[in-house]
């Protein structure tokens, strides 16, 4: 794997962008509410699973140079220490 030349602010950013863009209104269904969505900011390739290594498992076999940004699908942080995990909102 190469270094990457993002931050990663950098990288949640694309990320956020592509997810918001391209991917939410694809993968936020009902049956994929919870799940990680690994998303590779070069290439926009992704992988949705049960957990971050799984789904990075997944992309990782496609993109193994790739540059990745795991989010929870529906909602806008993938863990919460002693809290809830606030909800995002759908696209429109």
């Amino acid at each position: 794997m190469n270094p990457s030349k993002y931050t990663k602010e950098e990288i949640v950013q694309k990320g956020e962008a592509i997810y918001t863009r391209r991917l939410q209104a694809l993968v936020e269904t009902e049956e994929n509410l919870g799940k990680i969505i690994m998303i590779d900011i070069n290439s926009e390739d992704y992988a949705v699973a049960t957990t971050g290594l799984e789904a990075g498992k997944i992309l990782r076999e496609r993109q193994p140079d790739g540059i990745l940004c795991a989010l929870r699908i529906g909602y806008t942080a993938v863990e919460t220490i002693g809290g809830v995990l606030p909800r995002r909102e759908k696209a429109a």
